[in-house]
């Protein structure tokens, strides 16, 4: 197959395989047991009635209009954040938070926590605050776990700024004096301004709202000259501004209010000596509600000792260090603030493993532990005189003071002449905010932790003077002020400019030149959703055989019935003899004719331009002209490099354009850098706006979209293929091994999707590597590539094949390394209609980034009651997506499923909730290089909501006997039941089983529990058949084995109700050996019978239900009109087929699949009161995703 060539690629996902056999134990085991259940037990008995406690939306979901803040708080090694709903001027609560910690570290981490859900947990390479900074946004926006569903709802960004110098007071709204302040201070604090600057600019481009910088030395702008002057000359605090400034500003508002607070002392008139004890540690003398002296000073570097820092030495040491040790300023600087404090006295910078190195006996340890508390110590004896002894309170916060019951400890021993007594019971027993002082401590001594992203939170939403709606007062529509020197929000998805409006086409110019393959399937996949005929055309073929490449991409992708010979007008050579004799007019009429040719019968044709080495621009002008199509000009950041090179390229081709009268509709802009895209695709925008030009999209660059298939590189070296999954794995990279393996693994760290190449007698090596590529700690790996293959060990495949789980792909080549690397390097990705993961990773792509409003005013309407099966697709997905469900998983020991869940997790389909043993489910996910990142685990067996799931279950089936001890063992040993429990609690919306359990096993605790929907008083099934041109709905096709009438016109108003809610306008057929009158029998009289009853139950739709009808009278149309005598609107058009009974219902499916190769999507159960779906015990993670998402689409329609 001729492949077409791909600038740019795919995140590895499962590539999509027809949906496998259907369930065939319904025949051999027929549900008639469960299926009775209903009408044993009328859907109407109270205990079964799941309506009655409806599923709440997350809480943390916040509504449209709401008024939320994004704080960011960069310290010098970690960093929080939150998102926070603003109640009122003083309140907000926090709907989501987080931490970066170790950045810089070899291996940092982020937890991250939606508010009442469990912690997610990743450990990754941080190197910077900007890298840990993007991943923290990525996490807040992501599709299914995010809590920031519409960016716009953030109406303030407030950022924790540590150095302000004397210049702020109070919380400022950020504009270009202010980054110039902080700049200016970063000398001051260059562990942490640096940091605070990347939050701000990361912040303004992603959120276009008022920014807020919330200075740690604002806090301390009261002290009096006694505690800020140094005793050196004035001129140094007069002209530089030399002072002590104080740090944790925002820390110590916070705990001042909060600790007034709870001990009943207004915030204007309380003393406190704070002990703000951290990485980063200092100390705050309050009086009267204000800072009287704090330890910090001019930097975070005086004071009391800290994790890296030294706090106060000899000003002396530096000159000492400058001749003893020929120490620059620089070195000496971050010799202070890097390389002292715990870290430089024992080696480790972390509390809790100094305090336990301690405890063993560690002296270097111990005399760290010892210098920290003296430090503390001095600094507090020093505030109680500088208070007079007037002290309300001592108060410990932050991470040490607030966990470390031994430090607090250490701190207070032996200073009940000084009032200070602590009770150590309470000490050991904190919880929120604790006084933890004995009874004959005069003064309270206090646990108050701090909420800084609070404190931040409140005070900008001050500054920035956003109004907040009240209980008691009528809505008011926030209003933020922005700073004046901030440009308009960032458009990257804009609507379609008016002058674009026109019908019929749409010519798309490449004017970077080749590689646009992907670019053209993105666009196709954004037109198809009209749901009309779409066709593809170019100019020029790049094949000599009228086999181009690019046409029988899209003809391949998108199933276009049209003959790839008539999808370009002229071959390439032909061309390029009319081009060379100076032919242009022949050319445009060959181009004209072959045009119109092709687009009769069709509703829009996308025009592909040419791309050839020289005057491309010029030949598509003329044949846009000729077709009178609008342009779309589409060009990649990647070759132009900067907005303005991009821009300019643009205008030449516009001026062109413009010569010619051609309308340029608008510019679509290509592999943007992901780490500047806001910036660079805001900055062409408001280029292109000076010359009236639309930026109408812009897409991010990814690795993965310049990234091979391991099948392809194969295909490419002519090697073989040892082991592993050859399609799925993809490589962007490649690493060539040939000394120590731990440099291979770092290399591999550094590159994704990467390939190593090595010698086959590096034996060694490969499996040195095969192990790490296990590790959490170490990338994963796309695959072995062995050079030199006769040098391979007889047995060595053997050892390989023999390795569990074993999933990265291992081939050989006979080359040897040299011949084999020029090879490689010589490849250009390419892309054909089996590259699905590329193709999946495209659409997903193009609806995050492209608005399909673009397109509506090039398009006429199409009102049909059909769907193609991409529309179909696209329909369901969308619908999913747009409100997400939370659907529960409960075969965790099945590695389909749990590929299923993540790919589910990953595309934003749906909340998943996995039930098995979290350990065992996490370690099959490892194995597998699946990304569980999003997806819940539960464990039955020891779930805090077992016992109470296990009394629901028992009070819902106590009536049919079931013991309280029965109950207890399905819980906990049946998912399938606690899958349903949850259901039924409101906590789930819908469970997708069977993957190893029979359909009896899957159904019967819905059928038990959550029971059939009003008025329906049978459960059967569907399946989805997407057949080239249409979707039908076939049903039943898996449960009843054999309906009589009553139950089968059952079965066909379900499978209307069904279509309708897939939006698919119904036309039933119930099918039979007879058309009408034509035969007689038992079987036609069942049909009629049902049809009848059918009709009476949905007179809405009665002219929309006919039977009996023979299966070809029913979908034919010419058929139709010689077997159907009488006007009908199902006969020859029927899109919902019911099957009289099991027998021929799950035959008829099977034949239909397997002879066409259509996808079959089921079976589909229809007629519960909440939607569970049951699979194919040999069923594919497609189909496990696809019926997935049509569950959550059932669930979505339930609650309509």
């Amino acid at each position: 197959m001729a492949d077409a060539e791909v600038e740019g690629a795919a995140a590895p996902t499962e590539e999509a395989a027809p949906v496998e056999e259907a369930p065939a134990e319904p025949a051999a085991e027929p549900a008639a047991e469960p299926a009775a259940e209903p009408a044993a037990e009328p859907a109407a008995e109270p205990a079964a009635e799941p309506a009655a406690e409806p599923a709440a939306e997350p809480a943390a979901e916040p509504e449209s209009g709401c008024v939320q803040c994004l704080v960011i708080n960069a310290g010098s090694s970690s960093l929080k954040y939150a998102v926070f709903t603003v109640i009122s001027a003083t309140e907000a609560t926090a709907v989501v938070s987080g931490l970066v910690e170790k950045i810089g570290a070899e291996t940092g981490r982020i937890v991250h926590e939606n508010e009442g859900e469990e912690k997610l947990k990743i450990e990754m390479a941080i190197p910077d605050h900007k890298a840990g900074l993007m991943k923290v946004i990525e996490l807040l926006t992501d599709p299914v776990t995010g809590k920031v569903k519409n960016p716009k709802d953030i109406k303030v960004v407030g950022h924790r700024v540590v150095h302000g110098g004397e210049n702020f007071t109070k919380a400022t709204v950020i504009d270009a004096g202010v980054i110039e302040a902080i700049e200016k201070a970063a000398a001051l604090a260059p562990l942490h301004n640096p940091a605070n600057l990347t939050g701000i600019a990361v912040a303004q481009a992603l959120f276009p709202v008022p920014q807020v910088a919330v200075f740690d030395t604002a806090f301390h702008m009261t002290m009096p000259p006694e505690s800020f002057l140094y005793a050196v000359p004035i001129e140094l605090y007069e002209e530089d501004g030399i002072r002590r400034y104080g740090f944790h500003g925002s820390s110590y508002t916070y705990v001042q209010e909060a600790t007034a607070k709870a001990i009943g002392i207004a915030p204007d008139k309380i003393n406190l000596i704070v002990c703000h004890l951290g990485n980063g540690a200092s100390m705050a003398a309050i009086k009267d509600g204000k800072c009287f002296d704090t330890t910090m000073g001019l930097t975070p570097l005086e004071g009391l000792v800290m994790g890296t820092r030294s706090g106060d030495v000899d000003p002396a040491l530096h000159q000492h260090m400058a001749v003893a040790k020929s120490s620059s300023p620089g070195e000496f600087n971050a010799l202070l603030n890097k390389k002292s404090g715990l870290l430089g006295l024992c080696g480790d910078s972390d509390m809790r493993n100094v305090s336990e190195r301690a405890a063993n006996g560690d002296e270097k340890a111990k005399n760290a532990l010892g210098v920290f508390i003296h430090r503390i110590r001095k600094y507090l004896g020093a505030f109680l005189v500088a208070l007079d002894g007037n002290v309300d309170a001592v108060v410990f916060t932050a991470g040490i003071g607030e966990n470390s019951a031994e430090v607090r400890s250490l701190v207070c021993a032996n200073l009940k002449p000084l009032g200070l007594e602590i009770d150590e019971a309470k000490n050991k027993a904190v919880s929120g905010i604790t006084q933890i002082q004995s009874s004959s401590s005069t003064t309270k001594i206090m646990v108050t932790p701090t909420n800084e992203e609070l404190s931040i939170t409140v005070q900008s939403v001050a500054a920035a003077e956003i109004v907040i709606a009240t209980p008691e007062s009528e809505p008011v529509v926030v209003s933020a002020p922005t700073p004046e020197s901030e440009e308009p929000a960032p458009v990257a998805v804009a609507e379609a400019p008016e002058e674009a409006k026109v019908a019929g086409s749409l010519y798309v110019e490449p004017i970077s030149g080749r590689g646009t393959a992907l670019v053209e399937v993105g666009l196709m996949y954004t037109l198809i959703k009209s749901g009309n005929k779409v066709g593809f055309f170019r100019p020029i073929s790049n094949r000599a055989d009228g086999q181009d490449t690019h046409c029988k991409l899209i003809k391949d992708v998108f199933g276009l019935e049209d003959d790839l010979e008539t999808m370009s007008a002229i071959d390439f050579e032909p061309a390029m003899e009319l081009f060379t004799n100076e032919k242009m007019d022949d050319f445009i009429s060959v181009v004209i004719e072959k045009y119109e040719q092709y687009r009769k019968g069709k509703d829009f044709v996308f025009v592909s331009g040419v791309t050839l080495p020289q005057q491309s621009h010029d030949i598509n002008v003329e044949c846009c002209q000729a077709m009178g199509c609008p342009m779309l000009l589409v060009c990649s950041a990647s070759k132009f490099g900067s907005p303005e090179n991009t821009f300019q390229n643009v205008v030449v081709c516009k001026e062109e354009c413009d010569s010619k009268q051609v309308e340029v509709c608008g510019v679509f802009v290509n592999r943007v850098k992901a780490d500047v895209f806001t910036e660079f695709s805001e900055k062409v925008r408001l280029l292109l706006e000076e010359v009236n030009l639309k930026l109408c999209a812009a897409l991010p660059a990814h690795p993965s979209l310049g990234a091979f298939r391991v099948q392809e590189i194969a295909n490419k070296l002519g090697a073989d293929i040892l082991l592993g999954d050859v399609e799925r794995f993809e490589v962007a990279n490649f690493v060539i091994a040939s000394g120590d393996v731990m440099r291979v693994c770092d290399e591999c760290n550094r590159k994704p999707l990467p390939m190593v190449v090595v010698d086959a007698s590096r034996t060694d090596i490969v499996l040195s590597l095969l192990l790490a590529s296990q590790s959490h700690a170490q990338a994963k790996i796309s695959g072995v590539l062995l050079t030199n293959a006769p040098a391979l060990p007889a047995g060595f495949t053997e050892i390989l094949k023999g390795i569990p789980d074993l999933v990265v792909p291992v081939i050989t080549t006979q080359l040897l390394m040299y011949p084999c690397v020029e090879t490689l390097r010589a490849l250009s990705p390419t892309v054909t209609a089996t590259s699905t993961k590329k193709l999946e990773f495209v659409e997903r792509m193009f609806e995050d980034h492209v608005s399909y409003s673009f397109f509506e005013g090039m398009i006429s309407p199409k009102a049909t009651g059909d769907l193609t099966p991409k529309l179909f697709q696209y329909s369901i997905f969308s619908a999913a997506r747009a409100k997400l469900q939370h659907i529960i998983l409960p075969e965790g020991d099945d590695k389909r499923v749990v590929a299923a869940a993540g790919e589910i997790v990953k595309r934003g389909l749906a909340r998943i909730t996995i039930l098995g043993k979290v350990d065992e489910v996490r370690g099959l996910a490892s194995r597998l290089h699946i990304d569980l990142t999003g997806v819940d685990i539960i464990d039955p067996s020891i779930s805090p909501d077992t016992p109470r799931y296990s009394e629901m279950l028992y009070e819902a089936r106590k009536a049919k006997g079931m013991a309280m001890e029965k109950a207890e063992m399905l819980i906990k040993e049946d998912p399938n039941y606690y899958a349903t429990m949850m259901m039924y609690d409101g906590i789930a919306d819908g469970m997708v089983s069977g993957a190893c359990h029979t359909t009896a096993d899957t159904m019967r605790p819905a059928l038990q529990i959550i029971k059939t929907a009003p008025g329906i008083p049978l459960v059967s099934s569907v399946f989805f058949m997407l057949l080239p041109q249409k979707v039908f709905i076939y049903g039943d096709c898996a449960i009843n084995v054999a309906p009589n009438s009553e139950q089968l016109a059952f079965i066909a108003m379900s499978c209307a109700k069904t279509a309708s809610a897939f939006g698919i306008k119904p036309r039933v057929a119930l099918l039979s050996y007879a058309t009408g009158s034509s035969g007689k029998g038992d079987q036609v009289d069942l049909v009629k019978a049902a049809t009848a009853q059918a009709k009476e139950g949905m007179p809405e739709s009665t002219n929309f239900i006919e039977g009996p009808l023979q299966f070809d009278a029913a979908v034919d149309p010419e058929v139709a009109k010689i077997k159907v005598k009488t006007h009908s609107e199902v006969a020859g058009q029927a899109n919902v087929c019911v099957f009289p009974d099991l027998n021929t219902g799950n035959n008829a499916y099977k034949a239909v699949q397997q002879s066409s190769g259509c996808i079959a999507m089921g079976p589909i159960m229809q007629g519960l009161r909440m939607p569970v779906n049951d699979l194919s015990r040999g069923c594919t993670i497609t189909d496990i995703v696809n019926t997935v998402v049509i569950t959550c689409v059932q669930s979505i329609q339930s609650k309509q």
